[in-house]
């Protein structure tokens, strides 16, 4: 049984829930095409994905797999997508190509779904995150810097880039893109976590991995990740600690 195998056990066993991944990649195209000539290539090429996008970077784009409930399948769609966009373009999947310009990462989506398929990552009226919620989020805080050079194996220095959209900080915070984990504008019952942590080059199943052993260390341990933050995780005011700390 893998590591990956081992996790989906305890999480099904012991605590009745079942993850659903997506993921969000970025990369650079070199080729002489245009805006809309790449972002149409991009939505032939993937029928199982969110409309490409313009990303911030020069000649950077996106695209995003949607939910994916089998997590083994996941993890094949995740890795075959690199394959085809690198089949379809001159991609660069590099974390960091230019030091001046954004960083390229994978961006993980994650919720937990108990044994009715209902969403348990959910926000109460008065705004309060459920007990699931804020357990995940603080075990993937607690195990997130053990798991950095699986996250970003080959340059650390998107983490140090403070301004262009990477996290740099051990954080979290609803609908902020400057922390670590983000909790996107979703319903109230109906929340999930975005990892923001991955670069574009790492290997997809050893994120995947990584980020259940987070999620089973929160739930078993009930980790506490802290107060949200709402401005910039960079900032000297909120004194986190950073990811490369």
């Amino acid at each position: 049984m893998t590591d990956t195998e081992s996790h989906l056990t305890t999480l099904r066993n012991d605590f009745g829930l079942h993850p659903v991944f997506a993921v969000e990649l970025e990369f650079y195209v070199y080729d002489a095409m245009s805006e809309a000539e790449i972002l149409e290539t991009l939505d032939s090429i993937c029928k199982d994905c969110h409309p490409g996008e313009k990303e911030r970077g020069e000649n950077q784009y996106e695209i995003a797999l949607m939910p994916v409930k089998d997590v083994a399948e996941f993890i094949r769609r995740a890795t075959n997508l690199r394959k085809v966009i690198a089949a379809h373009f001159d991609a660069d999947f590099r974390a960091k190509p230019f030091a001046d310009d954004y960083g390229s990462a994978l961006h993980f989506h994650l919720h937990l779904e108990d044994e009715n398929g209902r969403n348990v990552f959910t926000r109460s009226e008065e705004g309060e995150y459920s007990a699931p919620l804020l357990h995940t989020l603080g075990g993937l805080l607690a195990t997130m810097q053990e798991n950095l050079k699986i996250f970003s194996p080959n340059n650390m220095s998107r983490f140090t880039s403070a301004g262009k959209n990477a996290p740099t900080h051990l954080s979290w915070g609803p609908n902020n893109r400057s922390v670590a984990l983000r909790l996107p504008d979703k319903p109230l019952d109906n929340k999930h976590i975005e990892h923001r942590v991955a670069s574009a080059d790492a290997n997809i199943a050893e994120c995947v991995q990584a980020i259940l052993q987070g999620v089973v260390y929160g739930l078993q341990h009930q980790s506490d990740p802290g107060e949200p933050t709402y401005g910039n995780a960079w900032d000297n005011q909120y004194t986190l600690k950073p990811l490369l700390g």
